[in-house]
């Protein structure tokens, strides 16, 4: 399994420390489709970060919030910066959960898979302490459309079949949806209608600098695009944190609504098993117990 300190702040983490417009809209759109399932719920955000969605979830219907993740110091980033006398915040490895048998109406778990090198492991957890009647809402990177990337972070990579095929594994009834990522030139097009105002993050920018002064000669696209989301990230420390709390996250869900609509999520149909770009998201239910070993 990745260690937690290899997981970078703005790389892997969108920790809400002044993200990107972009990046936290494509984040919090995965925490809308989610609130369909946690009214009254008692909730476990699985690998929740900082806690900017566990706290979402909280504030918006849930009964009961545990946010996890197996990262400190993601967990002191939540404890501090997220309260809520219906939130709770612990370190804990996803793998080896410190919950009873059947404790959860609904675990959220999004993009965490691709990162464990077992997540087979993941998935027999969670479908052990969750309720019978539950359901667990489930995303990873869809690597149809991002065969040219070699994120360093990621240990395995799934398409529509190796995910629904895993999920199908731990889950009697599961339904497969797909966030749509929309490309930076056809939010700048929106952006130039006037319908968003949308500044390119800087992450990109510095890249676009390290290929103008020839860095990008020295350095993987990879290496440059981490360097850059870190060099983003301590300015972004420097000048100040936790962006997103209490009634701003309604405030930039209000007012960024037309690029919320670009990542569209929508369930995939039979004919649509390769869709380009973007993340898969499983929505299953009845979950598989019992097991007597991993896959």
């Amino acid at each position: 399994m990745i260690k937690s300190s290899e997981l970078g702040w703005g790389t892997e983490r969108m920790a809400a420390i002044k993200p990107s417009t972009y990046t936290f809209a494509m984040h919090i759109k995965r925490y809308l489709f989610a609130l369909d399932h946690i009214k009254g719920a008692h909730v476990l955000d699985a690998a929740c970060g900082a806690g900017y969605g566990t706290y979402f979830m909280a504030q918006n219907g849930a009964d009961k919030v545990y946010g996890i993740d197996i990262s400190g110091e993601a967990i002191r980033f939540a404890e501090d910066f997220y309260k809520a006398d219906n939130l709770e915040f612990r370190v804990m490895d996803l793998c080896a959960l410190d919950f009873a048998r059947c404790s959860f109406d609904t675990i959220i778990s999004f993009e965490t898979i691709e990162h464990l090198d077992r997540p087979q492991k993941c998935l027999r957890e969670v479908a052990r302490v969750l309720e019978p009647s539950g359901v667990a809402v489930i995303s990873a990177p869809n690597e149809e459309g991002r065969k040219n990337v070699n994120n360093p972070f990621h240990l395995r990579k799934f398409n529509y079949e190796s995910f629904a095929r895993l999920i199908g594994s731990y889950f009697r009834e599961y339904e497969i949806f797909y966030q749509y990522v929309p490309s930076y030139d056809e939010i700048r097009n929106l952006g130039s209608n006037g319908e968003i105002d949308f500044e390119l993050p800087l992450r990109f920018k510095l890249t676009r600098i390290a290929r103008i002064v020839g860095l990008h000669r020295i350095f993987s696209c990879n290496a440059k695009l981490f360097l850059a989301a870190k060099v983003e990230n301590m300015l972004a420390r420097l000048s100040g944190r936790a962006t997103f709390t209490g009634t701003n996250f309604w405030n930039f869900i209000k007012s960024n609504a037309s690029l919320l609509r670009m990542f569209e999520i929508k369930k995939i149909g039979i004919d649509e098993t390769k869709v380009r770009k973007g993340s898969l998201i499983a929505v299953a239910h009845l979950p598989i117990r019992n097991m007597s070993f991993y896959e």
